[in-house]
């Protein structure tokens, strides 16, 4: 049955779900038979209603017909929510029997669950947003409250952990992170590697059945490597023709993540060139190393000899990765030459991780204290 009242809105007798369900502005909402519509006897339930009528002042009249009965619900103003029940005697004239009439007061203005609106707004499991590890993270967000007698709300929010399919594991936050407003900030280096949903949830205070939450998905990815050949993160140096260079990514590199630098992780290349002069040497696109044997036949060779089968460079890092660190020995460079010297480094567990390192070295004459230029 379905039946209009004198505003226009619409009132629907669910036979089946054993509920009076009404039209609002916001669309429909159970007024009677609530919550779930499961059939019952109690003084909030109804059994396969019938029929609804409308005295004068609004008041509804249900005709509960399995619990031969008719309940009467008040029509209030002002009460948000709140409930009362008074039960009452009246005759059927059709039965001619004494029908319980269960008075329940209803609300008039209505309380919905607030609308929440994260910002950004499209991310979701499959495609989260991309934050690097050293980066802060912050999410904002906009709350609509539609309740005309309370503005009052709780917050929260919280972190989940995520695999490939779903966020089952919650993640306690530092407590330095504030949980409870409508932004969440996150410090760098506070998340671990992965993926995590970020949930906001929103519950009227006076009435905790109205919640309502939204998602945002963020990925953790690496912030990658700092490789550098000198200390300090140097880009040119000087030293002289007679001394030995040193250059020793794995004791200099930088973690950007704020994890110490493994050297032992790493496998290393290292590739020279005489600066201004000529290019890195290759062959079909493809560089060639230092020490390469067919670097040194090369006319852009770094690297001199006095004599046949000279050692120039040695490799002296830690055991499970022996090119962490480089000597060129003296005299294995020209005086009064510019060089650029470029590492490159990669994971061994994860190829994906790279980075490359560049330095300039001046050659000198004399024997000067190596000089830096940051």
């Amino acid at each position: 049955m379905i039946i209009l009242d004198a505003d226009g809105y619409m009132f629907i007798v669910e036979w089946g779900a054993n509920r009076i369900v009404r039209s609002t502005p916001y669309g429909f909402q159970c007024i009677a038979g609530c919550p779930g519509g499961v059939a019952g006897s109690a003084s909030y339930q109804l059994s396969r209603p019938n029929c609804i009528s409308f005295d004068s002042d609004g008041n509804i009249f249900v005709a509960d017909y399995t619990n031969n009965r008719v309940q009467k619900f008040w029509i209030t103003v002002n009460d948000c929510g709140h409930t009362t029940m008074q039960q009452t005697m009246t005759q059927s004239q059709r039965a001619q029997t004494s029908l319980p009439t269960i008075t329940t007061s209803i609300n008039n203005e209505t309380c919905y669950a607030p609308d929440i609106t994260l910002i950004p707004s499209t991310s979701s499991l499959s495609s989260p947003l991309q934050f690097r590890r050293n980066q802060d993270l912050y999410i904002s967000s906009t709350i609509q409250l539609n309740c005309t007698t309370s503005l009052s709300m709780t917050l929260q929010w919280t972190v989940h952990n995520c695999s490939s399919s779903n966020c089952l594991f919650s993640l306690l936050l530092d407590q330095t992170v504030a949980t409870t407003f409508t932004e969440l900030y996150i410090p760098a280096r506070i998340l671990p590697l992965g993926t995590y949903q970020l949930k906001l949830t929103a519950t009227m205070t006076n009435f905790s059945y109205l919640t309502s939450s939204s998602s945002a998905y963020v990925r953790i990815t690496s912030s990658g490597i700092t490789a550098n050949l000198v200390q300090y993160g140097t880009s040119v140096i000087t030293c002289g023709h007679q001394q030995n260079l040193t250059l020793d990514p794995g004791e200099f590199s930088i973690d950007l993540d704020g994890n110490s630098f493994n050297a032992s992780e790493w496998k290393f290349e290292y590739y020279c060139r005489i600066y201004g002069v000529s290019n890195f040497p290759h062959i079909s696109g493809r560089l060639l190393s230092i020490d390469d044997p067919q670097t040194y036949s090369s006319n852009s060779s770094c690297i001199t000899y006095s004599r046949a089968n000279t050692t120039s460079v040695i490799y002296d890092g830690v055991p499970l990765s022996p090119k962490s660190s480089m000597t060129i020995l003296s005299h294995s460079l020209i005086s009064n030459q510019t060089y650029q010297i470029m590492v490159y480094m990669e994971n061994y567990r994860n190829s994906s991780l790279q980075a490359t390192g560049y330095l300039l070295v001046r050659v000198d004459d004399s024997r000067p204290q190596m000089i830096v230029v940051a």
